[in-house]
């Protein structure tokens, strides 16, 4: 799966992608680690997460298009795969497996954005 994309170096605070970027596909962390986070028009950032390696980053729209509503900054050096969008459907119909991780990853972050919004939407 890495040789299908290609590798990104990132040094600490490089930027990974960026707000408001055009999207296609999705990064997997293979080294290092990288905060997701929303930068609101006031300026202030809420971070999503910090996520490590095994993990991609880049969604929702994985297969492409659209623009980032995220951005991700390298923590630490990092070495990540950049799967781009017609690279990654690719794989999901030759993977069943790869596609069954895809499927485990993008609920974890759903349930990163449930948790999110229920601790904005209750604070004092």
């Amino acid at each position: 799966m890495y040789t299908a994309g290609r590798t990104l170096l990132a040094p600490q605070g490089g930027m990974v992608f960026s707000q408001g970027d055009a999207h296609d596909g999705v990064f997997i962390i293979r080294r290092g680690q990288v905060r997701v986070y929303y930068t609101a028009p006031s300026g202030r950032e809420i971070t999503l997460a910090y996520w490590t390696p095994g993990h991609f980053i880049g969604g929702p729209e994985i297969s492409g298009g659209g623009v980032h509503m995220w951005s991700g900054v390298a923590i630490e050096d990092c070495a990540i795969t950049a799967l781009p969008g017609a690279t990654l459907q690719k794989l999901l119909v030759e993977m069943p497996t790869f596609a069954l991780a895809l499927i485990d990853g993008l609920i974890a972050k759903g349930k990163c954005y449930s948790s999110m919004a229920q601790m904005l939407g209750t604070r004092s």
